[in-house]
């Protein structure tokens, strides 16, 4: 992200935000804190990117009315998830207040907020989105050449972690607990 300014993710097939870099903040703020709005999100994020060929992408405006960009992850041969650049627009793409005015309306957005945000939402030209995609392309294909096992065992060894800090965590509670209690 600090690379290119672009958000990045990788989602799993159910819409599953496995990583993600750089999220904007009508995004994080608005669309996936809203029940409705981060409806659009999922639905955007699994029925929009399906029947994309592995190798290529596929732009399209999300159902938030944002630019979108997936190209599928493929581990095994499987396709297991997509990876994605969003939450921008291109240069040529036409700007509608009027349409981010009316979401304020429909999801119940302070409008004033909401457009702010929007506002800050980034604009690329085709051309260096299409050199991103590219970029982003081949780091897919380094992610997929990984092993879901090795996967798997990167998110073990991160859930070993958390479990043992849980566990000196409690310890310290028992500790303190029982230190207090006379006669112990």
């Amino acid at each position: 992200y600090k690379l290119t300014n672009i958000t990045s993710a990788i989602l799993d097939l159910n819409g599953k935000v496995l990583v993600a870099s750089g999220w904007q903040e009508i995004c994080t703020k608005f669309h996936r804190l809203n029940k409705e709005a981060c409806r659009h999100c999922l639905e955007s994020d699994t029925q929009l990117t399906k029947d994309v060929t592995p190798g290529t992408s596929k732009s399209y405006f999300c159902k938030n009315n944002l630019r979108d960009i997936a190209t599928p992850l493929m581990v095994g041969g499987r396709h297991v998830g997509n990876f994605f650049l969003g939450q921008f627009l291109y240069d040529d793409d036409p700007r509608s207040h009027d349409t981010f005015r009316e979401q304020a309306r429909r999801y119940g957005f302070d409008e004033k907020e909401y457009l702010a945000a929007y506002e800050h939402i980034p604009v690329f030209s085709r051309e260096k989105v299409e050199i991103l995609i590219k970029f982003y392309s081949q780091v897919t294909e380094l992610v997929s050449s990984l092993s879901y096992g090795k996967i798997k065992l990167a998110r073990a060894l991160a859930q070993s972690e958390r479990s043992s800090e849980q566990l000196r965590e409690n310890e310290r509670r028992l500790a303190a607990l029982f230190s207090n209690l006379p006669g112990i």
